[in-house]
């Protein structure tokens, strides 16, 4: 549990934790599909279809603030002048983080979404 804690951490609290309540939206609107629950503001198709939207924003979060990560990196290097290829590289693989969390939630939500759509025909 202490490598996901960290893996969190490295990402950034804020992206990381943007990512999560998209992600646990996108699961719970799954959850509404899969027992069928109905209520008057959302039906089961409208849940799974905005699971759907939610797992392409997950993706498209992780990516957004990967391109502030950079952005921000860039700015330091271009203060400094010029930094080691091992400095890059780690920024580079910290950066990632939050993209890579993003593709988890994206390929949960998308494979569920299939697995569901096909289920019912």
């Amino acid at each position: 549990m202490n490598a996901i804690a960290e893996f969190f951490y490295i990402g950034g609290i804020e992206a990381m934790t943007t990512i999560t309540i998209s992600g646990v939206v996108m699961l719970l609107l799954l959850l509404v599909r899969i027992f069928n629950i109905k209520s008057r503001r959302i039906t089961p198709e409208r849940a799974l279809s905005a699971a759907g939207e939610l797992a392409t924003f997950s993706l498209v979060l992780g990516v957004f603030f990967q391109l502030i990560g950079l952005y921000s990196a860039f700015i330091h290097i271009e203060a400094v002048g010029s930094v080691s290829m091992g400095m890059l590289a780690a920024g580079l693989k910290v950066s990632s983080h939050a993209t890579l969390y993003g593709f988890f939630y994206f390929l949960v939500g998308k494979l569920m979404v299939i697995i569901i759509r096909l289920n019912e025909k």
